[in-house]
């Protein structure tokens, strides 16, 4: 320690010294140890800078799955070459390299193999993940997520080793990509639902190839896009529908919709315009070819931005604004209304457009101005589709009301304005009669459907706005859909 002191001593004497010797010459000397260490501040600062821009994309990389076991595994493996040729596709247009994981023969279609994968993939901000599956799927009904667990394997090994859940592949592929996008096809109701096959009025194919893809539109939605979207064939208790021989409704019309979208000549395109048309058109396709409903399910952020068709965690719908005409008003003035999830479960929303459906205008009083807000729906307990039966009746029950304005007719009548205003502050009910059904299915196959005969009540409460305006807010409760619901 002490050698150490007196070296330090003769350094500072020495340079001292030198100091006294020659001044210009140290100068300079501190003027470029100074300029040297700007620099380097400098050179650091932009490191840090630059180390912040994203890197440009260099690969997409395909985890493919179908499974080799089912009776129709055929129009599985199809699905799953089609996903490959346009990814592949899209990956040439853009110049850049693209690694296909398939997961789709008897010895690695397996939850273990395919989970061991995902893990073991390492972080790559220059790449674009793309998860997909066609095969089975479920969703219990008491499971608190609206996307479905996988199946793998075979029937007769445990579940246990067969089954993962979407939504935990979604999260073990965090901050491995820039973009993760995961593409179930698969039915997301009970364990033992199967996949259906039935005849669609139309095959859906894409209409060009590579050529014609828009290069600006690829650089969008994959290069310049960052973040994840969880993308399923159906909704919670739903069931997939696809085409003997063609494959999945969701698959080929997602190929379809994005293949189609990405010649199209434009400047701008994104993920939320893809998901809205495949789920409109899902749902169009298979209601026509088999009068079932079928409504794929996403949510997801890219670009700082929440894709969502159900207000779910971050996301809510858009306000609902209604506009009516009456009594020579030109327009009536609409409350706006946050259209919020209406059970007290996490599986049951309406869509803006179904709570715009269940306005009364018929209430309307002819000497105020007036809007009928149908604000919630009293825990019902399932999705929208689930009791349909219930908004048919409840729409009935709309167009029933007779031109004066003042009645509706149901069990409980009311006969003329004065009760109609006996309502302010108060509470009006009514019985609703409507119907259910249980279907029964077994192997794929549907086996029975009992029909049921229920009673709900229609609460109807006035609130006053101002002296010359007041809403109705309307509701269902008493429902029971415990053990009688479609799916």
């Amino acid at each position: 320690m002490l050698f150490v002191g007196v070296l330090a001593q003769r350094h500072q004497q020495h340079k001292a010294t030198n100091y006294q010797k020659n001044p210009m010459k140290n100068f300079t000397i501190s003027l470029l140890k100074k300029s040297s260490l700007v620099l380097i501040l400098w050179c650091g600062i932009s490191v840090s800078l630059f180390a912040q821009i994203p890197t440009s994309l260099q690969k997409i990389t395909l985890i493919g799955c179908a499974d080799p076991y089912d009776s129709k595994a055929a129009e599985f493996q199809k699905d799953l070459r089609d996903v490959v040729r346009v990814f592949a596709m899209i990956s040439t247009k853009l110049h850049i390299s693209f690694d296909t994981l398939l997961f789709n023969n008897e010895q690695n279609y397996q939850k273990s193999q395919v989970l061991r994968t995902i893990e073991n993939l390492s972080s790559n901000s220059s790449q674009v993940i793309i998860f997909y599956d066609s095969g089975h799927g479920y969703n219990n009904t008491n499971q608190n997520d609206n996307f479905p667990t996988l199946i793998f394997g075979k029937a007769g090994q445990e579940l246990e080793q067969r089954m993962l859940p979407l939504s935990q592949i979604q999260e073990k592929l965090k901050g491995k990509a820039r973009l993760s996008i995961l593409l179930s096809d698969v039915c997301n109701g009970r364990i033992d639902e199967k996949q259906i096959f039935a005849t669609p009025p139309n095959t859906i194919t894409s209409r060009g190839g590579i050529d014609d893809l828009n290069p600006l539109l690829c650089k969008q939605l994959f290069e310049e896009s960052f973040g994840f979207l969880k993308f399923t064939a159906s909704e919670k208790g739903l069931l997939a529908w696809g085409q003997t021989n063609e494959g999945g409704h969701f698959t080929q019309t997602f190929i379809s919709s994005l293949t189609n979208e990405l010649e199209e000549k434009k400047s701008a395109t994104n993920w939320q315009t893809i998901t809205q048309k495949v789920t409109i058109d899902v749902e169009t396709i298979v209601k026509q070819a088999s009068n079932e409903l079928q409504i794929p399910d996403y949510y997801g952020k890219i670009n700082g931005q929440i894709l969502s068709r159900l207000p779910n965690e971050e996301a809510y719908f858009e306000d609902a604004k209604v506009f009516y005409e009456a009594f020579g008003v030109d327009k009536v003035i609409a409350l706006t209304e946050r259209v919020k999830e209406v059970s007290d479960i996490n599986t049951t929303y309406w869509r803006a457009t179904e709570i715009s459906d269940l306005i009364l205008p018929e209430l309307f009083d002819e000497n105020k101005s007036a809007t009928i807000d149908v604000s919630s729906i009293k825990n019902p307990k399932g999705r929208p589709h689930k009791i349909q039966n219930y908004l048919a009746d409840l729409r009935n029950l709309i167009k029933k009301a007779d031109n004066t304005y003042n009645k509706i007719e149901m069990e409980s009548i009311i006969i003329n304005q004065e009760e109609l205003q006996i309502i302010d502050k108060t509470t009006w009910k009514g019985k609703i009669f409507y119907e259910q059904t249980f279907i029964g299915w077994k192997n794929g196959t549907r086996k029975y459907a009992d029909k049921t005969t229920k009673v709900a009540t229609l609460v109807i409460k006035r609130k006053e706005i101002s002296s010359n305006q007041f809403v109705f807010v309307a509701y269902l409760e008493d429902i029971d859909v415990e053990n009688t619901v479609p799916f």
